[in-house]
């Protein structure tokens, strides 16, 4: 099928990613350029300019394009509109020899224009537009410029475009500016068709797009406001217009002008996003100022009768021309600012309040410029301060302590500070400036300031204020530090008991045999064992009552074995006998093994009759598989080992699978959770905005859900409650148990990324992205217990690829096999470095070609996800995800991310994963095993599409880097400097309260009544809440403590 039928199908017959699925697939085989350019249309009808660019880049023939789009995608149009003007220069004079195609040079005209636009050059692209006669340009730029009158004899009489809601637009415009006899009339009847061109092309594009919406959705503001603009000239007409009463003729005014002032309110309030682009407010700001400058001449006379109105449209459009000038500010470019700030508003009189915003303005446009640090200084050394109230005075003060430290004037910028703090102390940024400073003085002479030492009463009045905000985070730490130290008196003990066996055993080396010694250290082994304690993985929690007492004989067996074994083989003796039978080491470990296994079966008949009743069921045949007594059943190599292993391990899973429900009933479970009575709790997670959540829309806990799913993951099993709030909303919690010590580090991760996700909402290019990165509630209830939320449709890669397994009727462990199987013959020594390199190749090219191949993962997304709208909005939030993810990994050096510890949510997209961390040696320095940043594994890159890949996770995993660098280094600094002291303090033993007595022996905080800001869900594992009366005080001296 041609390219160009699929596209004309796809955009006529709402087959949008059908036709783009299947274009995408022909680029793969093909690389037609007519496949190339239908595939980039249906992507810009989409106004998917990330995926066509990325397209571009790959079929790009010269490194400007590539350069050029880049810089595009990250909105530095004045960089990109140079890059692109010297290839077009380049073109014209040869350099290239004819090698670029046609269409690629077209691509750098087109952008050169879209930078023009985004940079308001009007005047250039109307010189543009009347060069070549392109009236679609010139209709779009004239009216900006403004040039009404070339546009009326020159444009408007010739112009021959298609019908779009722009055009109509654009066409009403100069019909309510002409003012004709009946121009009100035939704008409206312009804006009536307008809106039904909208609404057609609303019609024609694909459900769950919104990315594709948002050029008609201005294009609506726009209509609705040109609406706007011919009521306000009718009612200016009608207000002007005498009437035959005196009484009549009050009421009419004041009626027609009361309605101009709504209208022009409510245009203050409707302003586009501050992280749309430039062009968007250029269309809307521009217009409003020609509708301004239209009441200024209506009110021009009303100075001494009315005076409100007289300066009704002076005010506005200095608001106008100030905000527009702040947005172009806002979005990187200076230059753009300065230019509206002195030509827009044209008018000597100005209110004092927009004055002051003008002069802000300007001063912080100089401040971004290069060589006009000057110019700003002269601008505020110029500006007379005696209209401005006391915080405007401070705020320009302010301003000049910044130019002042930009030009290295230090004393001179400490004292504008000062001023400025000194003339208004509620200036937060004057404060913000100030403390800055302060830090790079400190940065640079290493000297404290003396007011370092106020910081720790700030902070303490803050917890004051809010303990609640500290109260979970605050008890985990006490309640880990007494572990801590309880560990440490007990290792001292231990430490002690050691010393006095090897010195018992060094004693009598020389009667006893390597045989005794052996038997010492598995009599030690099984001791250790009886009276060990539950140890294990965060992931690893079960919280059913038999399980945990089952989990807890098990860690404990396992952990004693360790620490068994560790200390037999600190003997000497023990050392030389293990040294002697190394042969036979692995045979002894599984004695030693089977042995501690009685052990166990003992313990679970004494406690869980049941389950040892069915572990007895397989005894027998497993004692006949794996008993290494038994010399004829006991396999003599460990491929045999690894085959028995492998057949038990899928019988008992299955048996578990089949024994053990999946959900349980709160009623059986807890009767503690179904009888608790709520009293104002909080869902969780409610209080991580910056907004403020209004007390009537705290949304409280109603009750917690009657089933309880066990969910299992990569060994781990956990529980999930439901918390049903009182607007009828659910969150999904897993608790956690038997916490590591990383479990700290996942915390402080998901804190930083929260962090991070207001510097993505700040900045332009992100924001308008929705660049986010996933970060689920976690809340530390005790040291070994904590709720992460959890998402009803969480997988990860490695059930993907179970699945896939399963289909195929296949081991998912047989790559390994194969690779081991392909390089036996290395293992012995006669095959050369080179051959063992071929040989692995070898195995690898099998491996993806028969068993993993690069299309498991999208095979398994097309059949979860039930269209092809579903699965492109999926693919687009996942790199997203992905990309973050990359960046992140990268910037804060973590490696091992192993599938089964990604998660990644099948309807949306986000991605979470466990153990994210950074890993430290007992140096504190970072462990960092991946050679190659940023990279994909060949499913995702399969699922992408290579310029997908090109267009959406490269573009996302930098767009990281144009973050301000102070922010980012800071934010960094004080991340590293937690995650490192938490290592080194679960590291270093030493470190901890007291054992017995002292102040930090305490227990940990109650949790008070009061409105809790992190949710208070704590209160259900609590014991009956207390008033509150004392919270404070007690959290007030744990913080103390801890600063």
């Amino acid at each position: 099928m041609p390219s160009e039928l699929i596209k004309y199908i796809g955009k006529t017959c709402n087959a949008w990613h059908t036709s783009i699925a299947l274009l995408e697939s022909h680029m793969l085989l093909m690389n037609e350029a007519k496949c190339s350019e239908s595939l980039a249309e249906l992507y810009r009808l989409l106004n998917e300019d990330d995926m066509r660019y990325g397209l571009w880049k790959k079929r790009s023939i010269t490194a400007e394009t590539r350069a050029g789009l880049s810089l595009v995608q990250h909105g530095y149009w004045q960089q990109a509109q140079t890059l692109f003007y010297q290839a077009m220069i380049k073109a014209t004079q040869g350099t290239y020899n004819n090698t670029v195609p046609k269409a690629e040079m077209c691509l750098w005209e087109e952008q050169w224009l879209s930078c023009a636009t985004q940079l308001g050059q009007w005047e250039v692209l109307a010189d543009f537009g009347k060069g070549v006669e392109n009236y679609e340009i010139l209709l779009d730029c004239l009216w900006k410029a403004p040039d009404w009158t070339y546009m009326k004899e020159h444009v408007i009489p010739k112009a021959q475009v298609e019908e779009t809601p722009k055009l109509r637009l654009i066409q009403a415009f100069f019909t309510l500016h002409d003012k004709g006899t009946n121009g009100v009339g035939e704008a409206e009847n312009l804006i009536s068709k307008g809106v039904e061109l909208a609404l057609e092309q609303w019609w024609q594009l694909p459900e769950m797009s919104v990315q594709s919406r948002m050029p008609l959705l201005q294009q609506f503001q726009q209509l609705v406001e040109v609406k706007e603009s011919s009521k306000i000239l009718l009612d200016i007409a009608n207000g002007n217009k005498p009437a035959s009463g005196n009484s009549g003729a009050s009421s009419n005014h004041q009626n027609s002008f009361a309605d101009l002032k709504d209208i022009l309110e409510t245009w203050r309030l409707r302003t586009p996003n501050d992280w749309d682009n430039t062009t968007i407010w250029y269309d809307l700001l521009q217009w409003r100022n020609e509708m301004y400058n239209s009441v200024i001449d209506a009110f021009k006379d009303f100075g001494q009768t009315n005076p409100q109105l007289h300066h009704l449209g002076y005010r506005d459009k200095a608001w106008n021309v100030n905000k527009l000038a702040h947005i172009t500010r806002k979005h990187g470019l200076p230059d753009v600012c300065v230019t509206i700030l002195d030509k827009m508003y044209g008018h000597a009189t100005m209110e004092v309040q927009e004055a002051f915003v003008k002069i802000c303005e300007q001063a912080k446009a100089y401040l971004d410029m290069k060589g006009e640090l000057v110019s700003g200084l002269n601008l505020i050394n110029n500006t007379n301060l005696e209209f401005f109230p006391v915080k405007n005075k401070a705020e320009i003060f302010r301003l000049k302590g910044d130019f002042m430290l930009k030009m290295n004037d230090c004393e001179n910028a400490n004292v504008a500070y000062s001023n400025a703090i000194t003339l208004f102390k509620h200036l937060p940024k004057g404060w913000i400036s100030w403390g800055n400073y302060c830090d790079m003085i400190f940065k640079e002479t290493q000297e404290e300031r003396n007011e370092a030492q106020h910081c720790k009463l700030v902070l303490l009045k803050i917890a004051q204020v809010y303990p609640q905000a500290l109260y979970y985070w605050l008890r985990t730490y006490l309640m880990e530090r007494r572990d801590v130290a309880t560990k440490t008196e007990m290792g001292r003990n231990m430490l002690a008991q050691q010393r006095m066996q090897q010195a018992m055993l060094a004693n009598n080396a020389a009667n006893n045999s390597s045989a005794g010694g052996n038997l010492t250290s598995d009599n030690q082994v099984h001791q250790d064992a009886q009276s060990g304690s539950a140890t294990g993985s965060h992931e690893g929690g079960n919280l059913q009552g038999q399980e945990v007492d089952r989990s807890t004989v098990e860690g404990g067996t396992s952990t004693s074995h360790d620490q068994g074994q560790q200390s037999s083989t600190g003997a000497e003796g023990s050392q030389n006998a293990l040294r002697r039978n190394n042969g036979l080491g692995w045979v002894t470990s599984a004695a030693s093994a089977f042995d501690a296994a009685k052990d166990i079966m003992e313990a679970l008949r004494s406690k869980h009759t049941n389950l040892a009743n069915e572990l007895e069921e397989y005894k027998q045949d497993f004692e006949r598989d794996l008993d290494p007594d038994s010399a004829t059943t006991f396999p003599s190599i460990l491929a045999e080992v690894t085959e028995r292993l492998k057949h038990w391990k899928n019988i008992l899973q299955s048996n578990f699978e089949d024994r053990f429900p999946a959900v349980l009933k709160l009623e059986e479970e807890s009767k503690v959770l179904r009888d608790f009575h709520v009293v104002d709790v909080e869902l969780p997670g409610q209080y991580f905005t910056d907004q403020e959540v209004a007390l009537d829309h705290t949304v409280k806990l109603d009750r917690v859900g009657p089933d309880i799913p066990i969910v299992r993951r990569h060994g781990s099993s956990f529980r999930r409650l439901t918390l049903i709030g009182s607007d009828g909303s659910q969150r999904h919690f897993i608790v956690q148990t038997s916490l590591t010590p990383n479990a700290r580090s996942d915390e402080r991760m998901l804190q930083l990324f929260r962090v991070l996700n207001k510097m993505f909402d700040k900045h332009k290019e992100s924001r308008r992205r929705h660049l986010a990165i996933h970060t689920p509630i976690i809340i530390p209830v005790w040291s070994q217990v904590r709720m992460v939320e959890d998402d009803l449709m969480y997988s990860t890669f490695l059930e993907v690829y179970e699945i896939n397994c399963a289909r195929h009727n296949r081991e998912a462990d047989s790559p390994i096999t194969i690779f081991k199987e392909q390089l036996n013959q290395a293992i012995s020594g006669k095959v050369s470095p080179e051959q063992v390199v071929e040989l692995r190749l070898q195995a690898y090219n099998e491996i993806t070609k028969s068993i993993v191949n690069d299309n498991i993962f999208s095979q398994y997304m097309h059949k979860i996800l039930p269209t092809g709208n579903h699965l492109w909005t999926f693919k687009k939030q996942f790199a997203i995800q992905v990309a973050l993810s990359c960046f992140m990994s990268y910037m804060l050096q973590i490696g091992g991310r192993a599938p089964n510890k990604i998660l990644f949510a099948k309807n949306t997209g986000k991605i979470f994963q466990t153990d994210f961390h950074p890993a430290y040696d007992p140096n504190g320095l970072i462990e960092f095993n991946e050679l190659v940043p940023f990279r994909m594994t060949r499913n995702m890159q399969a699922f992408f599409s290579n310029f997908g890949v090109e267009a959406n996770p490269t573009h996302m995993a930098s767009s990281g880097y144009v973050f301000p660098r102070r922010a980012v280094i800071l934010v960094m600094e004080k991340a590293a400097w937690h995650s490192v002291c938490s290592s080194c303090r679960w590291n270093d033993q030493s470190i901890g309260f007291p054992a017995k007595g002292g102040e930090h022996n305490r227990t940990a905080p109650v949790c008070p009544k009061r409105r809790c800001r992190t949710g208070g869900i704590g209160a259900i594992f609590e014991e009956p809440v207390h008033d509150g009366s004392d919270v404070a005080p007690v959290v007030l001296r744990d913080a103390n403590h801890i600063l």
